[in-house]
């Protein structure tokens, strides 16, 4: 006699299931975010509307508003995910652990991989944050100061650097805000492993040329 399935059984298969399904909600707000950033990168904060954006998304322009209430919170909405992954964890563990040259580079090799994959959004970010319209929360050229400038003096710190951080900082941020603005031919991330270091190597090279010199 052919035994049943335990009752356990099929509960677990049908939760599994369940679990992995896509909610139609999430995927409207994707498609509608998706929009957004389409809209924004190309036109600006301005001069994008969110008409432009319902019609791209295939939803009614109250539905927008419903939604996030007004144009500005669609666009911390759209962007903010991208500013909150400006440093991964394991930058500030590198900062305290590493040497120097092991350091810059990391911090180098991660962020030009980040600037490279994101170039259309942050370009836009610096255009809006240079015509004051961006909040502080996503006011990208202020937070890579920040951002920077923390793992850096967490470096020196930790590593009893006793000359001045602020050099390093600026040719960073220099660094970082030039592949922004005027990206590598091709991409960072399209070069071979061979010339991202070569890259990153020129530039750790000139870092801590530069941290010596400072008294």
């Amino acid at each position: 006699m052919r035994k049943s399935r335990r009752p356990d059984v099929l509960y677990f298969r049908c939760k599994c299931k369940l679990t992995v399904r896509c909610s139609p909600l999430a995927d409207k707000m994707e498609q509608i975010l998706k929009a957004a950033r389409n809209v924004f990168i190309e036109k600006g904060y301005e001069k994008g509307t969110t008409m432009e954006i319902a019609k791209a998304a295939g939803v009614a322009e109250l539905t927008l508003f419903r939604k996030f209430g007004s144009k500005r919170n669609l666009f911390l909405a759209a962007f903010k995910p991208y500013i909150e992954r400006r440093f991964i964890p394991d930058i500030l563990e590198t900062a305290e652990e590493c040497e120097s040259p092991i350091f810059f580079r990391r911090l180098l090799q991660n962020r030009l991989m980040f600037i490279s994959h994101h170039t259309p959004v942050l370009r836009m970010l610096i255009a809006e944050s240079l015509l004051h319209r961006l909040p502080p929360e996503i006011d990208l050229p202020k937070l890579i100061i920040k951002e920077v400038g923390r793992a850096v003096e967490w470096h020196f710190n930790a590593r009893g650097i006793k000359t001045s951080a602020e050099p390093a900082m600026r040719l960073l941020y220099g660094i970082f805000l030039g592949h922004i603005v005027q990206p590598t031919d091709p991409p960072f991330h399209v070069l071979s492993p061979e010339e991202q270091e070569t890259l990153v190597e020129r530039y750790t090279a000139a870092i801590l040329t530069l941290i010596r010199r400072t008294p």
